[in-house]
This record gives C-alpha cells, sequence and structure tokens, in this order.
C-alpha cells in the first residue's frame, strides 16, 4: 500500500510469493528479487492466493488472502 492506495506488485516471470510446507506448517516465502524486497519495506501488503482443494472431487477453488507489514522502513 502506498499513500496514493494500493498497487500492485507485477512480476514479468513469477509471482514473488510462493507457498512453502514444514512440518505440517504453511509459510509464505518471498523469491522475488531483492530489488522488490527494498521496495516493500515498511509498507503494507496484501496478497492473494488462488488454491484449489485437491482432496475435493468437484476439485473446489478458493481465494483466501493476507495481509502484513512487511519489516524495515522506507529510505528517501
Amino acid at each position: 500500500m502506498t499513500r496514493a492506495g494500493w498497487s500492485a506488485i507485477n512480476s514479468t516471470f513469477e509471482p514473488p510469493f510462493r507457498l512453502r510446507r514444514d512440518q505440517q506448517k504453511t509459510f509464505l516465502q518471498w523469491v522475488g528479487e531483492g530489488v522488490g524486497a527494498e521496495v516493500l519495506r515498511g509498507r503494507l501488503v496484501l496478497v492473494r492466493l488462488l488454491c484449489k482443494d485437491a482432496a475435493s472431487a468437484l476439485r473446489a477453488r478458493f481465494a483466501p488472502c493476507l495481509a502484513f507489514r512487511v519489516a524495515g522502513t522506507q529510505g528517501k
């Protein structure tokens, strides 16, 4: 989120976040470029996921989202 409102992070090749599982827990992990991470310091981030329920015969889709503040402060 910027002072002007929400701004999309567009990646030309892959999404900057990936889900990672470890010992029955799921984590959101940054896999984007370092420059992108610097831009996000101190900002509020909203991540929308598109998921499929693999256990369901219908393969139902759902779109959870999460918001968090990236540690750090914006440089000038």
